[in-house]
């Protein structure tokens, strides 16, 4: 589904999204779009993700 998707499905923004981690909404779009790579994502962070998003750590890096 991607990150993006779950995002959207939850009705969050990438700020509101980033506010709920402590992520910083720069890498959430980089993330989202690309620009960083999810499968090399450090645990912490898909945990952080995942929780938020209410989905498993690998629904993240699925198309």
């Amino acid at each position: 589904m991607g990150l993006k998707e779950l995002r959207s499905r939850r009705g969050l923004t990438q700020v509101q999204l980033s506010e709920l981690t402590g992520l910083k909404q720069q890498a959430i779009s980089e993330y989202e779009r690309g620009v960083k790579n999810v499968h090399l994502m450090s645990l912490d962070t898909a945990l952080k993700l995942a929780e938020a998003l209410h989905c498993s750590p690998g629904e993240l890096v699925k198309e």
